[in-house]
């Protein structure tokens, strides 16, 4: 049971629900199934067998022969996790792709951001007499393009 737990596992990690990993396991147990017995035996809802059935059988894990009672069978283990591993493939290269356009996007915003300073940066205040001459002199040597400048009177 331990085994058949992981099994579980690695079939939902490549991409397939719950109920639908106890279906295709259940599945692989014998020539075909119906839907009624994979309930019986998976624990799967009656009501949601038919829906996890027809996933898998449109994932390309299953196939289903109609009849007065339709049966369902396994496609071959090899098969289903190459499957599986192709849809986690594409996800994945979709991913990668819009990652790459995403850091393009959030580049030009940070590039931009860096560049952009805050107002409060550039406001410097001086209230001794002593310093305001020589930090004005010193402000107006290094001043690369225009220096704004706003002298309130002194209170006395």
């Amino acid at each position: 049971m331990l085994e058949e737990s992981s099994n579980l596992q690695r079939l939902v990690a490549l991409g397939l629900t719950s109920y639908e990993a106890r279906a295709y396991v259940a599945l692989i147990q014998r020539e075909s199934f119906a839907a009624a017995e994979v309930a019986n035996i998976t624990r799967i809802p009656r009501q949601r067998v038919y829906d996890v059935l027809n996933g898998l059988v449109q994932r390309g894990l299953a196939r289903v022969w109609p009849g007065q009672v339709s049966r369902y069978t396994a496609v071959p283990p090899d098969t289903a996790v190459e499957r599986l591993l192709a849809v986690q493939r594409g996800a994945l290269s979709a991913l990668e792709s819009e990652s790459h356009d995403l850091a393009n996007a959030l580049g030009a915003t940070f590039a931009s951001g860096r560049e952009a300073s805050a107002p409060l940066e550039f406001v410097e205040v001086l209230r001794e007499q002593s310093l305001l001459s020589e930090r004005f002199a010193e402000l107006q040597r290094e001043a690369s393009s225009e220096l704004l400048t706003y002298s309130k009177p002194l209170m006395r």
